[in-house]
């Protein structure tokens, strides 16, 4: 079985400022009569996309995006998809 799953964006303005940088998951549940059968999981980083980190440079200096929105500051920032989906399957009673 195949489907294709589709949202929208999630609103930047929502996301707290401290947030909106570094790793986070993308999580896909799936339920059947309240029961999970299926988790799958996404590591993905965002990061200013002009911004190298090196071990010297540990906490880069983002100084020059505290003027701009966040919308504007967003246009900035890189997705990337950290690896292959953590997938998880669970036993439920399908009666």
């Amino acid at each position: 079985m195949e489907f294709e799953f589709g949202a929208e964006a999630p609103d930047i303005v929502k996301i707290p400022e401290a947030d909106i940088v570094g790793v986070t998951v993308i999580l896909l549940t799936c339920s059947y009569k309240d029961q999970e059968f299926l988790r799958i999981g996404y590591y993905v980083n965002n990061d200013y996309v002009d911004i190298v980190c090196s071990p010297e440079n540990e906490r880069p200096d983002v100084s020059k995006y505290a003027g701009l929105s966040l919308q504007e500051r967003s246009k900035y920032i890189s997705r990337n998809i950290l690896e292959e989906p953590r997938i998880t399957n669970f036993q439920i009673d399908w009666n």
